[in-house]
């Protein structure tokens, strides 16, 4: 019941596929963010740190306003995809600072301007600047000069699972006063103009005395009223009626605003629409008395202050069912802040405990463990509410091709996901990152749900299981990758991320038909399972688009017959877990991938002059091309080994018959390693990994060897020319969206996935593996892991992942020489793991 509502409002919902009403399927130009203030959404909200109900029926957000804005500050600003020289991109600092799964205790900050916000200097200046640019931030616009900003800090706090505390403090940061407008905002999402089903909720005064308003949804109350009877059975009188409640304090007296959460279709300011609160609190068209409007679906409590210089100012609101007694406000948000404090040290202590019960965990200091801390702090932030209902886009195209008389064809873009009409969404969700990736990503959401479990395995659990659900996968077996083209083939990580969370047999047991069923499609997707598999995550690795090929060619990749292997490996896991008759399945697809990698039927992906695995490319012309690029897609064999502790394989039968096979290994302690590499291939591809000038960074390991600064790799096709070259930070093309590279900078997941695999590796061998430095395996992987976690702590005053900022952001993308920061800001996301790997790293010393 603690689920039930929590900090679940997206960050942006314009500008997304589920809003797209285009026939040409351009879904930012047919949402802008210019029309999110005045135009009604249909499958979700947005709103500056907001908060909901599991379902975002009844929403809650701030608004803001500094007295020099054109519009209200509801939601966070940021460049389109076609607008930022280097794709869509936020423009604001905020931070997202405290959190716990529960979501009793939440707390963000935002920075907000008290100078006009620089809209359109920022859209200007990055339309200006080439792909070979750095991005234009708000930072460069000079707008905190003179700490001429305040820092807005937004606390929620639960008083019950359904009673919500919110207190917003605003920190005047300047030497001068400064004014500023706060209007904490509550509505409805629309879902009755689409359904003639759904009963019009409403918001209206309740007690005019008190401030406070009365907000009743027809189906709030539904599966909240046996939790209701259960916790205060004698008020039962209001299911499904909220009451929302400025706690006064000094004598402020807010204005109460309402108006209707629907679209302004036109001019007309005697209307009452979305947008009417900029229109009333700033542009002061108060034609009709905007409090007086009788019941509406949208309300905002408006309070004007002068902060003085340095000073700080507070306005606390209160949420609640009317048949839950309003607890203490100071008080329980005093205890929330106590438990989630509580929370975490109790964690690292039980850390502590798993690691030796005699000692602590090794090098985890205060700076480490904040670092944790903010990490799971942003993937409790990064939980939002998504819907996306295939029939309900369906109807809304049928309906946009009889208005606008448009030819909506299979090959359009507006027709996309046409073979995914079972897609039913509708959940609370982990997102990469609410603002730049408002949308679920399947192996994103593995690496996310992995670094979850740490301190919330039920619901990491419920989110796996959740994709392997009939309204997420396809009846074939494929795993939906987002909602641009659910189709896209991104890496089979899912079994790995269901091993990772827990060994948990009946977990597992719920699990195993739909990773089985994913298994299988990935063997019968083709007659070559590892030819033409697309980018598989990897968006530009190559110096051809591998997910559009030039014409006439086709590609043997590398990396595909890798992620098979470890695929087969985590299968094979799941089932020795479960005893299944299926464990001999895995085995052989094993060791099938195993002997296509190694090219004992087929071509070489390994050469042996190089020691280094390539693609292979055959041209229009049938001849076989090897591309002699070394990036992460000759790494990642690395990743298809698994140790297998002797007890474990003992107990099955299937098993043993496959011990005397090529690609399998006995310790001294009988244990078994299965690998698709030999020793000597592991040790090449070592060698290169801790090589500077290859594909060791400051901050881990690069995706492209820095060897392609010296010697761009290039190839001629036809007519045409395609090379690839190291580039250490954001793209310089405008592939895969422009906002995503491969070519040089180090990526979280990739990197997190080799060390564990090399350690495992190292454990396995012991002393009796080193590389050409004469330095054992243990010691490369913690000396690579300080490496990815230093980048995170501060180095002489500054945090390189961080740059100038001194908020703490975990980036999607880390440049390959320095460290800094690059692509979208908040994507924990993936970028959380490194609080997996800080305590990785504390645990094995």
């Amino acid at each position: 019941e603690w689920r039930l509502w929590g900090c679940y409002l997206s960050e942006r919902q314009w500008g997304t596929v589920r809003e797209d009403t285009s026939s040409d399927g351009n879904c930012w130009d047919s949402f802008p963010f210019a029309e999110s203030a005045s135009r009604a959404y249909r499958f979700g909200e947005d709103g500056l740190f907001g908060y909901c109900d599991e379902k975002a029926r009844l929403c809650f957000s701030v608004s803001l306003w500094n007295e020099k804005d054109s519009c209200l500050k509801e939601r966070l600003f940021g460049l389109t995809n076609p607008q930022g020289n280097h794709g869509e991109d936020v423009k604001e600092v905020y931070q997202h600072s405290c959190g716990v799964p529960s979501n009793s205790y939440m707390k963000a900050l935002y920075r907000y301007p008290q100078t006009a916000f620089p809209y359109e200097e920022i859209v200007s200046e990055n339309k200006r600047r080439s792909r070979n640019d750095l991005e234009y931030e708000i930072e460069d616009t000079g707008i905190f000069l003179d700490d001429r900003f305040h820092d807005i800090h937004i606390e929620y706090a639960k008083g019950h699972p359904n009673e919500m505390l919110c207190n917003i403090t605003a920190d005047n940061r300047a030497s001068t006063s400064a004014p500023l407008h706060i209007l904490p905002t509550a509505w409805f999402r629309n879902t009755w103009q689409h359904s003639n089903s759904v009963s019009m909720p409403s918001i209206h005064t309740y007690n005019p005395e008190e401030m406070s308003v009365c907000l009743t949804h027809p189906d709030l109350g539904q599966e909240e009223l046996p939790i209701m009877l259960i916790s205060c059975s004698y008020f039962c009188e209001f299911p499904g009626t909220y009451e929302l409640k400025a706690v006064l304090q000094d004598g402020l007296q807010p204005e109460i605003l309402f108006t209707q959460n629907e679209s302004r279709e036109t001019e007309d300011e005697l209307n009452h629409f979305k947008d009417a609160f900029h229109q009333y609190v700033i542009a002061g068209k108060k034609t009709r008395s905007l409090p007086d409007v009788p019941r509406c679906t949208k309300c905002a409590f408006h309070f004007r202050f002068e902060v003085p210089a340095k000073q700080s100012v507070k306005v606390e609101m209160r949420l609640r069912p009317l048949n839950v007694r309003p607890c203490n406000f100071e008080a329980t948000l005093q205890r929330r802040k106590n438990q989630h404090n509580d929370f975490y040290s109790q964690h690292f202590i039980h850390l502590s405990v798993l690691v030796s019960s005699s000692q602590k965990l090794h090098n985890l200091s205060r700076e480490k463990q904040a670092l944790c801390r903010e990490a799971y702090a942003g993937l409790c932030w990064s939980k939002q509410f998504y819907c996306y209902d295939a029939s309900a886009l369906r109807s809304k195209r049928e309906y946009l091709q009889f208005v606008c008389c448009s030819l909506i064809t299979h090959e359009s873009p507006v027709s996309r996901n046409l073979q995914w009409a079972h897609i039913q969404n509708d959940d609370v969700i982990l997102m990469p990152d609410k603002w730049e990736f408002p949308w679920y990503a399947a192996w994103d959401l593995a690496f996310q749900a992995v670094a979850m479990a740490a301190v919330d395995r039920e619901f990491a659990q419920q989110q796996l299981l959740l994709f392997l659900s009939e309204r997420y996968q396809h009846p074939n077996g494929q795993l939906p990758a987002c909602e641009f083209d659910f189709s896209d083939l991104n890496p089979p990580v899912h079994a790995w991320a269901c091993v990772q969370v827990s060994d948990d047999s009946s977990f597992l047991e719920k699990c195993f038909p739909g990773l089985l069923r994913n298994f299988e499609w990935w063997l019968d997707r083709s007659l070559d399972p590892v030819v033409n598999c697309g980018f598989l995550g990897m968006d530009n690795v190559s110096c051809v688009d591998r997910s559009n090929l030039p014409s006439g060619c086709r590609i043997q990749q590398a990396d595909a017959a890798a992620w098979l292997a470890f695929n087969a490996l985590n299968m094979l896991d799941v089932a020795l877990t479960l005893s299944s008759d299926a464990t001999r399945i895995f085995l052989k697809e094993f060791f099938k991938m195993a002997d296509r990698l190694q090219g004992l039927f087929f071509l070489y992906f390994w050469c042996s002059e190089d020691g280094f695995f390539f693609d292979i490319l055959t041209d229009s012309c049938g001849k076989d091309h090897i591309l002699r690029i070394f990036s992460m897609v000759g790494l990642l064999p690395l990743i298809a080994s698994k140790v297998i502790a002797k007890d474990r394989a003992a107990g099955c039968k299937e098993f043993l018959e496959y011990l005397n096979k090529d690609f399998v290994t006995i310790n001294k302690s009988g244990d078994i390693l299965l690998s698709v590499l030999t020793k000597t291939q592991m040790r090449k591809l070592v060698d290169r990994i801790i090589d500077g000038e290859q594909f060791k960074s400051p901050c881990g390991i690069r995706s492209l060897s820095k060897y392609h600064l010296r010697k761009p790799y290039s190839i001629k096709l036809g007519s045409q020319q395609f090379s690839v070259a190291y580039n250490c930070a954001e793209s310089r093309s405008g592939c895969f969206g422009g906002n995503s590279n491969w070519q040089g900078p180090v990526w979280m997941p990739v990197n997190y996935l080799l060390l564990e695999s090399l350690r495992a590796i190292g454990s396995f061998y012991g002393g009796d593996f080193s590389v050409a430095s004469g330095k054992d395996l243990s010691s490369i992987v913690g000396n690579l892991q300080e490496n990815v976690i230093s980048n995170f702590l501060p180095q002489n005053g500054n945090i390189p992942a961080q740059g100038r900022n001194d908020l703490h952001k975990f980036y999607e993308f880390f440049d390959g020489d320095n460290g800094r920061g690059c692509g979208a800001s908040h994507q924990t996301g993936w970028t959380a793991l490194i609080a997996n790997m800080v305590t990785d790293r504390a645990s094995f010393g």
